[in-house]
């Protein structure tokens, strides 16, 4: 008798099989609370180019306790395969509209080396209306590891100054375009009376310099890019630097709330982090920094990534693409549309809309929206410039909150010793490198 169950079971299986029936599609996407309007308008838009795909949203909880208990066990059953197919997480928290909380992913180069991410590459490649060159290169390279593409970086920041012209006139600087070593950054504000501009210039250098120690470390390799002597030279640079401008240990106090990661207005960075005004734009100069390589340095602020077992890959590929599509970067309309030849609303806002969209067909119409339409489409080409300049992007990891809370007291007036910190950070990279 069991034999025979046995038997009608199997045939009913192969009669299921071959009948074409299947299991329901069905996508789990994670993300933070302040995401999930955009990811209910994308669905939207999805399920009417795909409506046999079913998603279920999972919101990390905002409240401390709630949120770790979460974390831990999203992160157990990803690790055992049993997570959530789509990941859509800010690269840094309290930024912008995102408060500060405990990340999911407290080091996302190390979650993809881990190997529960999906290699997107062949996705990628095969996909005839993805081209690289239209995305900027550097934050796009940063999601690969070991020449495998495990995340998107959907947006990123850099730290920018603009001159108004009557400023850079005065420093003889022509061209839209220009880039700076820490030495001609110092020649700059030694120049300058305006404490204003020291306090805009430090806090800039300040963002160079702790991105670039937070980005030493070499995760393929397990190794590290400086040696221990290399950090206690670039902070007690960055010390000698501090003490000509005592006024900025007093402004930084003060003014913190004024400071804009994606571009600062050397004249008041309060009116905002991008010029209003056309004459101003097209007159003045972007200034971006290099770091001791020479590199100018981009941060990832977005991100997205489909898990290694989630069982539509396809299904998540196409979904994920989404937020790479030009038109929900601009703000204007989706590339794709639907059976009825119809295109779909684009809808890059909320916390998107302060950073750097990542795809270059974008950057105009995005511009136009941040500016309120105030500058015409064809005043862009300097700005267009300076936001590809750069040459390395960086995931945000516990590794940059640790160098920012180690060299807090730096900043703030209060002096660190710089031999002890120097080693404290070189011990924390290098165990970071060899976990």
């Amino acid at each position: 008798m069991k034999k025979f169950f046995l038997v009608v079971i199997l045939a009913f299986a192969l009669c299921v099989t071959s009948c074409g029936i299947k299991t329901t599609e069905s996508l789990t996407i994670c993300t933070e609370p302040e995401y999930t309007p955009i990811i209910n308008t994308l669905i939207s838009c999805y399920n009417k180019v795909y409506p046999e795909v079913e998603f279920k949203i999972l919101t990390l909880p905002s409240e401390a306790e709630e949120r770790e208990a979460a974390i831990k066990r999203i992160q157990t059953q990803t690790m055992a395969g049993e997570g959530p197919d789509i990941f859509l997480l800010p690269a840094q928290y309290e930024s912008d509209d995102i408060e500060s909380r405990e990340p999911l992913f407290s080091n996302i180069n190390k979650v993809m080396s881990s190997g529960v991410l999906l290699d997107l590459t062949p996705y990628l490649e095969e996909d005839k209306s993805f081209q690289r060159e239209n995305y900027q290169k550097a934050i796009l390279q940063s999601g690969v590891y070991e020449g495998k593409q495990y995340v998107l970086p959907l947006c990123y920041q850099i730290p920018v100054l603009f001159l108004k012209e009557n400023v850079a006139s005065a420093i003889h600087l022509e061209e839209k375009v220009s880039s700076w070593s820490f030495e001609e950054l110092q020649k700059f504000m030694s120049g300058q009376s305006d404490p204003g501009i020291h306090y805009i210039g430090c806090a800039w250098n300040r963002m160079t310099t702790q991105d670039y120690l937070a980005s030493c470390i070499d995760y393929p390799n397990k190794d590290l890019q400086l040696s221990e002597k290399d950090i206690f030279e670039i902070l007690s640079s960055e010390q000698r630097f501090l003490e000509k401008y005592p006024i900025y240990e007093k402004a930084l106090k003060e003014n913190i709330g004024y400071l804009a990661e994606n571009a600062v207005l050397l004249e008041d960075p309060r009116d905002g982090v991008y010029p209003q005004e056309t004459e101003d734009y097209e007159t003045g100069v972007f200034l971006l920094q290099k770091n001791k390589e020479g590199k100018v340095l981009g941060r990832v602020a977005v991100y997205t990534a489909v898990s290694r077992t989630c069982a539509f890959p396809e299904e998540a590929f196409q979904f994920v693409k989404l937020f790479l599509d030009p038109g929900f970067q601009s703000g204007d309309f989706l590339t794709i549309k639907t059976k009825d030849n119809k295109p779909l609303s684009g809808i890059y806002d909320q916390v998107f809309h302060k950073n750097i969209p990542i795809c270059k067909d974008a950057w105009t119409e995005w511009m136009q929206h941040q500016s309120s339409y105030s500058i015409p489409e064809d005043a862009f080409a300097s700005f267009k410039k300076a936001v590809d300049y750069v040459d390395h992007g960086i995931l945000c990891s516990e590794v940059d909150h640790y160098t920012y809370n180690l060299l807090k007291p730096l900043y703030e007036g209060d002096g660190i010793n710089l031999e002890e910190t120097a080693e404290v950070l070189y011990e924390f990279y290098d165990k970071t490198a060899k976990e």
